[in-house]
Order: structure tokens, then sequence, then C-alpha cells
């Protein structure tokens, strides 16, 4: 209850504080003209002005947060809808999803304005399995390992898994395991058949955690990613991930099909360095 009421009252201040952010104003009485009328183009002292009235702006906000938070390091939690699809034909699950700053605008716009640096403390991802298993029928066939569903998060580079194992080797992974019941697709059919379902009975979603403190400072990926360090909130903030998401289970389906599906949440820290 506490934590909620915490988070609600960061909301606020950030609300409050982004009005003050808000684009140069126009000036008083000047209202858009008609299409057809031609106006002449904005003087350089009047547009030096509104420039000098924003950054004022802009540092009152800065001050606002400071006078709050001092130089401790905000967080915010970031939610970020995210989904896997299968792949065509083989219906093989392994894609992956990069953490990146640029996946919310409201980082790249809000925070971007008022905060210098962040750095990704800790996140979960909620989620649905909506694809079956293949189906199975007895004396002919039957589950195999890779269809047990796995997920796991890698903070080193975001190439695609091969085996369930590429996911279990990772600190931080889960694995969840199908419940099997007859398939009504081929109910008619003499053999008994069956399919592997995913899915709890109070609708509750998967749920898997990761977090940042036992990793490695730096890693590969391309570049400098540093995956949990201090990095700033302008700049190439599309390229280097905080690491990555990755998948593997093998469904039943032959086409590409959603199979997770659901909200990360991500909880970000922001921090201005002066």
């Amino acid at each position: 209850m506490g934590m909620g009421r915490s988070l609600h009252a960061k909301k606020k201040m950030l609300d409050a504080a982004l009005l003050l952010v808000k684009s140069p104003p126009a000036e008083k009485g000047w209202v858009m003209p008609s299409p057809d009328v031609k106006m002449a183009a904005p003087s350089p002292e009047y547009m030096k002005m509104l420039q000098d009235s924003y950054t004022g702006e802009l540092k009152l906000a800065r001050g606002a947060l400071a006078s709050v938070y001092g130089n401790k390091p905000v967080p915010f939690v970031i939610p970020i809808q995210s989904s896997f699809t299968c792949t065509t034909a083989t219906g093989l699950l392994n894609a992956t999803s990069d953490i990146l700053f640029a996946d919310s605008s409201e980082c790249t716009t809000a925070l971007a304005i008022l905060f210098d640096e962040y750095r990704v403390s800790h996140g979960r991802y909620e989620f649905a399995i909506f694809t079956p298993t293949s189906s199975i029928t007895v004396g002919t066939s039957s589950l195999t390992a890779v269809a047990n569903a796995s997920i796991g998060f890698d903070p080193a580079d975001e190439t695609k898994a091969t085996a369930t194992t590429d996911i279990t080797a990772l600190e931080y992974h889960k694995v969840w395991y199908p419940r099997t019941t007859v398939s009504s697709a081929t109910s008619g059919s003499s053999a008994t058949h069956y399919v592997g379902l995913y899915g709890k009975s109070t609708n509750d979603p998967f749920v898997f955690h990761w977090n940042y403190r036992d990793i490695a400072a730096f890693s590969g990926d391309g570049g400098a990613v540093g995956p949990g360090q201090w990095k700033a909130t302008t700049g190439n903030t599309g390229t280097f991930p905080d690491g990555t998401l990755k998948t593997y289970y093998q469904t039943g389906e032959t086409t590409a099909q959603i199979t997770y599906a659901g909200t990360q949440y991500r909880t970000l820290l922001f921090r201005n360095r002066t």
C-alpha cells in the first residue's frame, strides 16, 4: 500500500513538473491565420524570447525535482506492451525482444527532458501463452522437451536461442510445463488425440522477473551496451539495449501466430548530473 502511494505521488509530481515544460507559448492574442493569409516569419528576437522562456521553465521544473529528491535517483515504472510470435511453417517460438530506452515515448519525451541520465534497475513481464503444443496421438507420438515454454533474460547479446538449454543456462529464466487435454479438433478420429495447453483457471498471468544487480558492467552486442549502467537520456537510445528477452518453445502452429503477449514493467532510475 505504501509503495502504491509512493508511485502515485511520483506520478503527480512528474505531471506537475511537465506543466512547466510545455511547448514554447504563442504570443498572447495570436490566432491561427487563414491559409490564404501570408504571415511574416517571426523575428529572431521573438524566437529567442520564446526559447529563453522555455529554458527558464525547464530550469524551474528541474529545480522542483531537485528540491524534492536532491541527488537521489528517482524511480519510475515504465509499462511496455510486448508480444512474441512463432515462425511460419515450423511454429517454433525463438523470438527476442531488446530492452531499449527508446521503446517508451514517455522516456524519450517527458523524462528525457527532465533528467540527464537513466539506468534500468529490474523488470517483470506479465503475459499469457496463447498457442498449444503439437497434437499427441497415443501410441504414435508424444511431447518433447522443447514443448515446454521458456523465457530468459540475456544481458550479453540478442542471438536467438536454438535449444531450451540456451534459455535455462541464463541466470534469469523460467520454464512452464503444459497440461494435456483431449483435442476436440480430432475427437471424431478412432485414435485418442491430446494437445498440451497453457493457462490458469484463475486467468492470472504468467510472470517472469529479471534484475541487473549481478550482471557484468559491460557486454558485447556490437558496442558498449552497459546494461544496468547510467546512460544519457538523449542521443543514441535506440541501438544498444539493456539486455534482451529470449524465448524458446515448439508450438503446434503451422503459421505465424502470437504466442506470448502481455506487458513488460521496467523499473528505471533517473537523475540529473547537476
